[in-house]
């Protein structure tokens, strides 16, 4: 799954999304002034090797996710609007 997937899916599932500094950033709030409302609301998502971290303010990063479990994972997130969400993915 590139970038481009991940931004194009996140936005076919309402969300809104961007590349900001070789990250994907995934927001579920509406669009302010041509950049992402509250950056401390949005998920970042980093590429590795073998598939895709995410970053999220108030819980940490997760292991890395391959792209059915992101695909999942965005799903329960922007239809919960609830970061906790991410917990079950964290780095051990």
């Amino acid at each position: 799954m590139t970038a481009r997937d991940i931004i194009e899916f996140a936005r076919e599932i309402g969300a809104d999304a961007r590349l900001k500094d070789a990250q994907v950033c995934v927001s579920t709030g509406p669009e302010e002034n041509g950049s992402i409302r509250g950056w401390s609301d949005a998920v970042f998502l980093r590429e590795e090797a073998d598939g895709w971290t995410v970053g999220f303010a108030q819980y940490g990063r997760t292991r890395v996710i391959d792209a059915g479990e992101l695909r999942d994972l965005h799903k329960a997130w922007v239809s919960s609007q609830d970061k906790t969400v991410f917990q079950a993915y964290e780095k051990a």
